[in-house]
């Protein structure tokens, strides 16, 4: 974690451009939330839509929220469809919090180090900084240094940060915040970083009634 520290502190350097971490929500539980109030069932996996009666999970709008994945713009549920996994966890990042990078180097180790979470969760990295805040050359970097197993996006217009955030003022800077969606698009969100890759899949667990890392 040492050579992480001072990666982020070089990092940081070069992030002039961007606003610092906030304050993140204390939980007692492992959830924070759910998502927005959307009804429509969509099925990241490719199979058919659910049937009526929705999940007591709000919906994700996993098809009209869009991250740069590269150069490609892809949805939510592009980013899941066709992996086979089981759930996505996506978490957000910037190189000026630190506090964000460090748990998702934790969780995403978690996820690693244990065969059953690596073959259902699909790990996904949110970075919030624009290109010329973090260019793609530094971003190879960090993403090597944090989370090489991950997938690593960019939102560039911020729509999946105002959306998600747990603030009261989304423009206050990136918190610590994972966004847990299973394939057809229910969801929740844990700020609390003390969670680990395995609380978040027995969160999962429970409440979408899944068998992630069974």
């Amino acid at each position: 974690m040492a050579l992480l520290h001072q990666r982020m502190l070089l990092l940081v350097g070069l992030a002039f451009a961007q606003t610092g971490c906030g304050t993140a929500k204390t939980s007692q539980t492992v959830v924070d939330g759910s998502s927005g109030d959307l009804t429509k069932a969509m099925d990241c996996g490719g199979a058919a839509a659910l049937a009526d009666d929705p999940p007591v999970l709000r919906r994700v709008p996993s098809d009209t929220l869009e991250v740069k994945a590269g150069t490609a713009v892809k949805s939510m549920c592009d980013l899941m469809r066709g992996t086979g996994k089981k759930v996505t966890v996506f978490q957000f990042a910037s190189v000026t919090c630190y506090s964000c990078l460090k748990w998702i180097d934790q969780v995403n180790a978690g996820v690693t180090a244990d065969a059953g979470l690596t073959k259902d969760v699909l790990p996904v990295v949110v970075l919030t900084d624009l290109p010329a805040t973090l260019s793609d050359g530094s971003l190879d970097k960090l993403k090597a240094e944090v989370a090489p197993g991950a997938t690593w996006v960019r939102d560039d217009t911020g729509d999946l940060w105002h959306f998600f955030s747990p603030s009261d003022d989304p423009a206050q800077g990136t918190q610590p915040l994972a966004v847990v969606m299973d394939r057809f698009s229910r969801g929740f969100y844990v700020s609390d970083t003390a969670k680990s890759a395995k609380d978040l899949a027995d969160a999962a667990n429970q409440l979408m009634q899944l068998d992630v890392g069974k």
